[in-house]
């Protein structure tokens, strides 16, 4: 969690509460009641996403590089579910 605070002195201490990338994506999937999918910033793997679930149900999965590659198609060759999702 991030929290900023305003450094002015006329103004009064205000506190932002700045959600991690997978925690506002998780919302937004429930929000749209749609499943999304996020490139694993967590890996130098161009090749890893996360889809999230509406449901808030994430895993880390790898696509088929030649699909992507060649065909611009997102085909999961394997997944692995995520222990402890950030939200």
């Amino acid at each position: 969690m991030t929290i900023l605070r305003s450094s002015a002195s006329t103004v009064p201490a205000l506190f932002l509460y700045v959600p991690s990338i997978l925690e506002a994506v998780g919302r937004l999937a429930r929000l749209l009641q749609r499943s999304l999918l996020v490139a694993n910033d967590g890996t130098a793997n161009p090749y890893s996403f996360i889809p999230m679930s509406g449901l808030g149900h994430s895993s880390v999965v790898l696509v088929d590089p030649g699909e992507l590659d060649k065909n611009n198609r997102y085909v999961i060759v394997s997944a692995t579910p995520v222990a402890n999702p950030e939200i």
